[in-house]
C-alpha cells in the first residue's frame, strides 16, 4: 500500500530541525518548497500520544494518524454501524484497523 502525505507546515521556531526530522521519519520524503522562517517515530524524542490517533511531536506539531479504512467505515450508510466505529475510535489511542472493522460488524 502506498500512502501519500502532502503537509503544509508553518513553524515559528526550529523549522530546519523539524524538517530534517520529518525527512528522516518518512521513507522517500522530499522537501518540495521551503520559505525562510517556516507526520510511531513522530513521537520519538519527547512527543506525546493522545486519543483517536492524535499525537504531538517533539516540536509541538499535532498529527492524526488515520488508516484509510476509517473514512470508509465512518461513512457506512448504516448509522448504527458508523456510530459503533466512532465509539470504538474514541476509546483508542493508536487506531487499530482490525478493531475498527470489528466495531463495524466485520472481522
Amino acid at each position: 500500500m502506498t500512502i501519500t502525505i502532502t503537509p503544509f507546515l508553518w513553524f515559528d521556531e526550529n523549522a530546519g530541525e523539524a524538517v530534517d526530522r520529518y525527512l528522516e521519519v518518512f521513507a522517500d520524503a522530499e522537501l518540495v518548497d521551503a520559505q525562510t522562517g517556516i507526520s510511531e517515530a513522530l513521537i520519538a524524542g519527547g512527543g506525546d500520544q493522545g486519543p483517536c490517533g492524535w499525537l504531538k511531536d517533539p516540536y509541538g506539531l499535532s498529527w492524526q494518524v488515520v488508516p484509510t479504512v476509517l473514512m470508509q467505515l465512518m461513512g457506512d450508510p448504516d448509522s448504527e454501524k458508523s456510530g459503533q466505529v466512532r465509539d470504538a475510535m474514541m476509546l483508542m489511542t493508536r487506531l487499530d484497523t482490525v478493531g475498527l472493522q470489528r466495531a463495524n460488524g466485520g472481522g
